[in-house]
């Protein structure tokens, strides 16, 4: 499915290119020069929806944080509340960190 929406929307990127009078490789050569390294492709995946992503859980960032010296201070929403936010509770936690050791 992924696959297929990037497909899709890099394929209309293209037609509009091409009905522009544009060439689309010329195109997608200098943009991967002019955009600081990223290819265009690549961004295309981003323009959709930054398909395929990863998450962390509230674990990994905790596990990753509090070594290098920060404490949990908030997060919202709760963990434990009933609110399930993002794909399959994958969505944006508001995490607040405070910095306990340099």
């Amino acid at each position: 499915m992924q696959r297929l929406m990037r497909d899709s929307f890099a394929g209309f990127l293209i037609c509009g290119l091409l009905l522009k009078g544009r060439n689309p490789l010329r195109v997608m050569r200098e943009y991967s020069r002019n955009s600081r390294g990223m290819e265009w492709y690549l961004d295309v995946t981003d323009w959709v929806g930054g398909y395929p992503f990863e998450y962390a859980s509230i674990q990994q960032v905790r596990a990753f944080l509090e070594p290098r010296g920060f404490a949990l201070e908030n997060i919202d929403p709760p963990p434990d509340s009933s609110i399930n936010i993002g794909y399959r509770g994958t969505g944006a936690y508001r995490y607040l960190f405070k910095r306990v050791s340099p």
